[in-house]
């Protein structure tokens, strides 16, 4: 690839890097909002499905997978092109929260404040959580459900494009 077509390519992704520029600002600032509150309305648990636990050992699944399949979904649709470059991006930014979260976790180990553990009295209803205060934790179905979307969006893209876009796929 010389560099007129990489241009070319960064060109047509570019309304999906505006997406992502406008989601890492709102994440910024939902994480002031989760830093302030010391709540985040997103991590409850909004259905359940078992498969990535027996898969993954993780819970699911809270607000969160669910907002990163409607921005991968997005994404599909503006800028369905640059889709291997959207699935790489997503994986790097999976491997960063899974480093950060083990630079936190490892930060509490050594004296941080322990978040307290809500215990269920008899007819309390408990609300389950999918982080708990580890929100910032890579995770495999985050992966799944963003490429989920992009195909989503890709698909939703092609159809109402008549497949024309598929010659310059």
């Amino acid at each position: 690839m010389n560099w007129d077509e990489l241009i070319g390519c960064l060109k047509k992704c570019k309304k999906g890097v505006i997406i992502y520029g406008i989601i890492m600002l709102l994440g910024a600032l939902w994480g002031l909002l989760i830093l302030i509150s010391k709540k985040d309305p997103l991590d409850a648990i909004v259905f359940r499905t078992t498969i990535f636990e027996t898969l993954f050992g993780e819970k699911c699944c809270s607000g969160w997978p669910i907002t990163h399949f409607l921005m991968y979904i997005l994404i599909g649709i503006v800028s369905p092109e640059c889709w291997p470059i959207w699935i790489v991006v997503g994986v790097i930014w999976e491997i960063i929260e899974y480093a950060a979260s083990v630079v936190m976790h490892k930060k509490k180990k050594k004296g941080g404040k322990k978040k307290e553990v809500l215990k269920k009295k008899e007819g309390e209803v408990v609300e389950e959580f999918e982080y708990g205060e580890h929100w910032w934790a890579g995770s495999y179905k985050d992966i799944i459900f963003n490429t989920s979307g992009l195909a989503i969006g890709i698909a939703i893209n092609f159809a109402f494009s008549g497949f024309q876009r598929i010659e310059n796929f």
